[in-house]
């Protein structure tokens, strides 16, 4: 027989369910983490929480075996296959989301806003799962272990780039060069040095690698380059300081 809530008159099915929808408006968590001090007002959203500690991750995309550890992140997933539309667009940036709850995330972005603190040392985060990341620096916890070599990590980014290590995959790719690289950073930190920079009084010339390259192998083009810089040059001592970008 249906119950109604005496605080805001939401019908629940079931006393019990009461009892669970009434820790909203008491604030009340009586099921606690026995690895982090975080506290839940279900026994549901607990276990769910813990697997952020083991890494278990129990539902599997049937499509590309990838694996997630809630089952709302794996429907979000298997848009990604289906190619549903998202439904929930930013009213400041106009970019779209397959999930309201992603939405309302992305808009802190907007905002600024920190909603989730530190209770160590105050530090505030826009999402849940950076303050989970975060706090492990307080803990020491290292969740993610590498199955190869068992060396431990703090978050699963970490572990993703060093089982890189183990399998010598390199997915960022120079644009330029046939280059690879395992992180991200390395790969900005090597293409520096496809840019020349030419530093005058009045301008500065920068020549990028694909020009290089181009001059580089073709004598006409080392031809061609001397002329336009040679402009270049000209009307820089000519005329205002400038910065002429060559691609």
């Amino acid at each position: 027989m249906p119950v109604k809530c005496s605080v805001c008159g939401r019908s629940c099915a079931s006393p019990s369910q009461l009892t669970t929808h009434m820790r909203v408006h008491t604030g009340e968590k009586p099921f606690d983490c026995t690895v982090c001090p975080k506290k839940f007002t279900t026994n549901h959203n607990l276990r769910t929480h813990f697997r952020t500690h083991t890494g278990e991750k129990p539902f599997e995309c049937t499509v590309c075996q990838r694996k997630f550890s809630q089952s709302a992140h794996l429907r979000t997933h298997l848009r990604t296959h289906t190619g549903e539309k998202p439904l929930f667009e930013c009213t400041v940036c106009h970019k779209t989301f397959a999930e309201n709850h992603v939405l309302r995330v992305h808009f802190r972005t907007h905002t600024g806003e920190k909603p989730f603190e530190c209770t160590v040392c105050q530090k505030k985060f826009s999402h849940s799962g950076n303050l989970r990341t975060h706090l492990r620096t307080h803990t020491g916890e290292k969740p993610f272990e590498c199955t190869v070599c068992q060396k431990k990590f703090s978050d699963e980014s970490s572990l993703l780039r060093h089982l890189r290590t183990h399998t010598g995959e390199k997915p960022f790719e120079c644009t330029v060069c046939p280059k690879k690289f395992t992180t991200n950073q390395n790969l900005r930190t090597h293409s520096r040095t496809h840019t020349w920079t030419v530093h005058i009084p009045t301008a500065q010339v920068m020549v990028t690698a694909h020009l290089k390259e181009f001059v580089s192998a073709n004598v006409v083009g080392r031809g061609l380059i001397v002329l336009l810089l040679t402009v270049m040059l000209f009307n820089a001592f000519q005329t205002a300081p400038v910065m002429a970008l060559l691609t």
